[in-house]
């Protein structure tokens, strides 16, 4: 190994923590559990304020109202083990578990104690750590911008960092491994690789660094591929122009800025500016033919790079997702471990468009919490509830039950605390057109709402969920993912508000029989 290599490990300023808090998440034995819900916690990263932490495990409790609500006992029925028999990954070491509650179900939905997590804001209480919101998965406690040089004849990658003194890909190399999928190149190509990567990892028991995340830095930078600045425009490339069945895009990104208004168009991005993310994937064309969406909100904060300089965004998902072969956990997760994971991660095998819309009213906390705070916290609990199955480990795709339903039903529960906080001068009044224009859209008959939505918005614990398509004719327009995105997104656009697409077109995929297709529209 040359100097050069050698200094990459021991220059501590090439990899940063991911998050000021990280750890692994540990699923107690079923003897040791205490009714508070608690689990325990690794810790990989802490604060330099607390270094002495730093490989110590903690008690992690969730301090939050709404968790005894998801708290359910688990035992699986025979549709979950007939689903287990076809490899869908389902919470097997919580079955026959009394009382699950969400941090168990979090570290249960996989088979081994190998989830990783950012922690929101721990508070130290003696063996406990003590937090108020959901942690946030990740694919590993450290991150780095570089570049890849080559692949080696052993299989392992040579990286080039990024020189923070030149502004350029001149500084150490070093080798690391990348995990995952075959099918997955991880430079995505010359033109992506070019401007860099970041990429999340942690080194294995031998010593060797595993890369196990990654992002595309052309993606986040803000700087857009096309702009529109007019109302008329900006609709007609969101209802022609945004979805394309194009074999040519495939491994592209590109990054779209609307400015439908006066307002708009004086949209100046300045770090800490936040943004209300609406999620879309798309099908596959090929062999396998998937045609469908998904569907999911999250939030989206104008940063500052910590190896540029430069401004970048930062994504959070809220994924409400059913189980699925792949192990994905629904729940709150950064982009690069749910998109950018590289062995589960839906960059390189799904067309995606992520809805930045920027609302400042929604995240003013001038007058207590945010409106967001409060539309995360239900989806928080949606997510939950999707864990457990409620009850029997199994969340299914229907009419009445997905990803677009339930998160519109997260949100309508929402609206409807909104509007108590308004009454009560708790948030801006800003706010109020905003509640009108949303339950417009995902209550469009009459208003009416499906019995589900009306226990969640009051609530209530959830009861088994009926699979029928008459709950859902109620909220017609949330049913189809699509659907669902395109008319929040053109409300957003017709209320004026400045709005940044982030679009990626399977990159990193070197399956030659799969292309990125639109997702499913039905009308």
């Amino acid at each position: 190994m040359n100097h050069a290599e050698t200094s990459a490990h021991s220059d501590s300023t090439l990899w940063i923590p991911t998050s000021n808090w990280c750890g692994r998440l540990i699923l107690p034995e079923e003897s040791d559990r205490k009714d508070d819900g608690s689990i325990f916690v690794e810790l990989l990263q802490v604060p330099g304020t607390h270094h002495s932490l730093k490989g110590e495990t903690f008690r992690l409790r969730l301090d939050a109202e709404w968790t005894d609500r998801v708290s359910v006992s688990i035992k699986f029925g025979p549709i979950t083990r007939s689903s287990m028999k076809t490899g869908t990954v389902h919470p097997e070491r919580l079955d026959g578990w009394d009382r699950v509650s969400p941090l168990e179900s979090l570290i249960g939905a996989h088979p081994e104690n190998d989830v990783l997590v950012e922690l929101v804001d721990p508070v130290e209480e003696g063996d406990y750590l003590v937090i108020q919101k959901e942690p946030v998965q990740i694919s590993g406690s450290q991150r780095t911008l570089a570049r890849f040089v080559n692949q080696n004849p052993d299989g392992k990658w040579t990286i080039q960092h990024w020189n923070r003194n030149e502004n350029e890909f001149t500084g150490p190399t070093e080798i690391v491994a990348v995990t995952g999928r075959e099918t997955l190149d991880p430079t995505g190509g010359e033109k992506l690789n070019a401007e860099g990567w970041y990429l999340y990892s942690d080194t294995d028991e031998s010593g060797t660094r595993v890369v196990r995340g990654i992002e595309p830095r052309s993606l986040f930078r803000i700087k857009p591929d096309l702009l529109f600045v007019d109302e008329d425009t900006s609709l007609g490339f969101l209802k022609y122009r945004n979805w394309r069945k194009d074999k040519s895009i495939k491994g592209e990104t590109s990054q779209i800025h609307l400015y439908p208004s006066e307002r708009a168009n004086n949209f100046q991005p300045k770090p800490g500016d936040k943004a209300l993310l609406l999620h879309l994937f798309g099908g596959v064309a090929g062999k396998i033919g998937r045609k469908g969406g998904h569907f999911s909100f999250g939030m989206a904060e104008v940063v500052t790079d910590p190896f540029t300089g430069e401004l970048r965004l930062q994504i959070e998902y809220k994924q409400i997702y059913v189980n699925n072969v792949d192990g994905l956990i629904p729940g709150s997760s950064q982009w690069h471990c749910y998109m950018g994971d590289t062995t589960i991660g839906k960059l390189e095998i799904r067309p995606v468009c992520d809805y930045l819309i920027f609302i400042p009213e929604l995240f003013d906390e001038t007058l207590g919490e945010s409106a967001y705070t409060i539309l995360e916290r239900k989806l928080a609990e949606m997510t939950a509830r999707y864990r457990t199955g409620e009850g029997d480990g199994l969340s299914l795709v229907s009419s009445a039950q997905n990803c677009s339903q339930d998160s519109s039903q997260a949100l309508y529960a929402a609206i409807r605390d909104w509007e108590v906080a308004l009454k009560a001068g708790e948030l801006p009044s800003e706010i109020k057109p905003l509640c009108v224009r949303l339950r417009e859209h995902i209550t469009p008959l009459f208003g009416l709402v499906p019995w589900a939505w009306k226990r969640t918005a009051k609530r209530q614990p959830a009861r088994p969920p009926f699979f029928r398509i008459l709950p859902a004719i109620k909220s017609w327009k949330t049913i189809v993912p699509r659907s669902n995105s395109d008319g929040l997104a053109e409300t957003f656009v017709r209320s004026g508000r400045p709005m940044i697409l982030l679009r990626s077109e399977m990159v990193g995929s070197t399956d030659k029989d799969l292309n990125p297709a639109p997702p499913m529209r039905p009308w």
